[in-house]
């Protein structure tokens, strides 16, 4: 340690220093002692605050990998997962405690609270070699949940090559904003960490919104969570680097990135939960067009990229295949030898018996590195998590009251989700959106689940019989126009996505228990029912129904 007394994380609670880190570090070990030898593995289900990032980091002080599982999944996804898991603890608050299967050890201590004196400090926090690091769940919507091995000799390698590219000087601010079931909090924490720099820890990156001025030298965000940052005229980020990942970088969010912060350099960075990161490119700057289509980059050190065809043949340069990836990959899933098989395979490409991950992504080589052309399956990302909704529609057709399902994304607002169902008969439900909605909510995460659910008569076909998604997307841009946008309305999706009972038009949407995840998934749901832009900080600044019909109502005749 080399300065001890320098800034470590910086967040609402507090800043601790280097010092005071290691020593809540080891005091947090400390209760992880003598959890048998079954597993290796100490799941994390607690809110995501500094004492998360003390708890991770105490599992690796003390030899374990985390599984960080998110406290407010539907219990039933939060047992599925801890089944396929098979932990040695779980981590979680006591209030939350009730949620989680009473077969497996818990740990409801804050992992910031005293313990008995201390211990002799062990200083490694970053293990060696093959050991496991973390696991991951894989699944964003209702299959069967997976839960990738990512290694500590991952992270070291795919933390140092990022830090290459992106970072310009040495003991760096860089901002934790992203949730801790996602990967890039890794790169947060351990890129900070591992340079003697200090984790700015947020809420989320709409946190920055409140500052006079967001500044510091790596700032990670998904695109759509940056555009609504930017699109604010009163914010102002002032980052040597901006990191995209998890969603396609659009042109025109380039050129607003680069027209609002002609400082910072604009990266886009690609990978899976399997593979951490497999590669980067730097956006370039002072073109007169943003390219129309967003490259991927370079692979990182460590891995390789194969471009196949369906017999696992390269293509040639230029041509379409789908991206596997070997090298610094994930060993496998936890306790999952079937899923294992199909997505990890051997290869005889470059010498027989190559190990890679079958990514599921469609790519093309150029001069300029990867581009990501689009999936082999009907997997699409929502918020940086993949959702596979064909998933989704399997879940409504096994449901007793609906013939048949399609999901499409919004042709309008593209990060929101639309649900058509074929009710059984008029008879077998008296509310098919009110039933589709529960059937879902049981899997889905909250704020995954749909926009706007539609019932129809019937799901558009092609003649081989298969789905017209085409037809089903011609179907909703030329339909109704939709409810009225007025208070009533707005009180009703008050209710339906905070899930209480009765809301006055005058009702805060704070006062009533909303948070981030929630705002983000009221605005969706007004954008795609009403066909009017909202954003969040719409709802933040006018967080009542009769505020917010009054601020969406002029919009939607304009």
């Amino acid at each position: 340690m080399s300065q001890p007394h320098a800034d470590a994380i910086r967040s609402p609670e507090g800043i601790l220093t280097y010092s005071e880190l290691s020593e809540l570090i080891n005091q947090a070990a400390q209760r992880l002692h003598g959890l048998g030898k079954h597993s290796r593995t100490v799941a994390i289900v607690l809110p995501r605050t500094r004492s998360a990032v003390v708890a991770l980091l105490a599992a690796w002080r003390a030899g374990y990998a985390y599984a960080p599982l998110d406290p407010r999944w539907p219990r039933e996804r939060l047992n599925r997962m801890l089944d396929q898991l098979q932990p040695a603890a779980v981590w979680i608050r006591g209030a939350d405690a009730q949620r989680i299967d009473t077969r497996w050890p818990l740990i409801c201590d804050d992992p910031e609270a005293p313990v008995r004196p201390r211990s002799e400090e062990t200083t490694t926090i970053i293990g060696d070699g093959t050991e496991a690091a973390y696991v991951l769940c894989t699944s964003g919507t209702t299959g069967t949940p997976r839960a990738a091995i990512v290694t500590h000799e991952m992270v070291d390698n795919d933390v140092r090559s990022l830090l290459s590219v992106v970072l310009d000087h040495e003991r760096p601010t860089i901002v934790a904003s992203t949730p801790l079931t996602f990967d890039v909090s890794v790169f947060e924490i351990v890129a900070a960490l591992m340079t003697g720099g200090c984790i700015d820890f947020v809420d989320s990156v709409l946190a920055l919104r409140d500052r006079d001025e967001a500044t510091g030298s790596v700032l990670c965000s998904v695109p759509s969570l940056l555009r609504q940052l930017l699109e604010d005229p009163q914010v102002s980020l002032r980052y040597r680097s901006i990191v995209t990942a998890g969603e396609p970088l659009t042109a025109d969010l380039v050129g607003l990135v680069h027209d609002r912060c002609p400082q910072t350099r604009l990266f886009n960075a690609y990978g899976q939960v399997e593979t951490f990161y497999t590669s980067i490119w730097e956006v370039p700057r002072g073109e007169s067009e943003p390219p129309p289509t967003m490259l991927v980059g370079h692979p990182l050190q460590g891995k390789h990229a194969y471009v196949l065809d369906s017999s696992l043949a390269e293509v040639s340069h230029g041509e379409v295949g789908e991206l596997f990836v070997s090298g610094l990959v994930s060993p496998g899933y936890v306790n999952s030898p079937r899923h294992s098989a199909l997505r990890f395979v051997p290869l005889n490409v470059a010498q027989p018996g190559i190990r890679a991950v079958r990514t599921g992504d469609l790519v093309r080589r150029t001069s300029s590195g990867l581009e990501y052309v689009g999936r082999v399956d009907r997997q699409i990302k929502i918020a940086g998590v993949g959702v596979n909704v064909s998933d989704i529609e399997s879940l409504l057709t096994a449901n007793p009251n609906f013939r048949e399902a399609a999901v499409i994304l919004n042709p309008k607002m593209p990060a929101d989700l639309v649900v058509f169902v074929v009710p059984q008969s008029r008879q077998s439900s008296a509310d098919p959106e009110a039933d589709a909605r529960q059937a879902l909510e049981s899997a889905l995460p909250s704020n995954l689940g749909p926009a706007v659910i539609v019932v129809v008569d019937h799901i558009p076909r092609a003649s081989s019989g298969k789905i017209d998604y085409h037809a089903v997307a011609d179907l909703y841009s030329s339909g109704p126009a939709g409810p009225v946008l007025n208070e009533q309305a707005l009180v009703g999706l008050f209710k339906e996505v905070l899930d209480v009972d009765s809301v006055s038009p005058d009702a805060d949407f704070f006062g009533l228990g909303g948070y981030s995840l929630k705002v983000a998934g009221l605005a969706s749901r007004i954008r795609a029912t009403f066909d009017v832009p909202c954003t969040m900080l719409d709802i933040i600044a006018n967080p009542t129904p009769r505020g917010l019909a009054r601020l969406l109502t002029p919009r939607r005749q304009t």
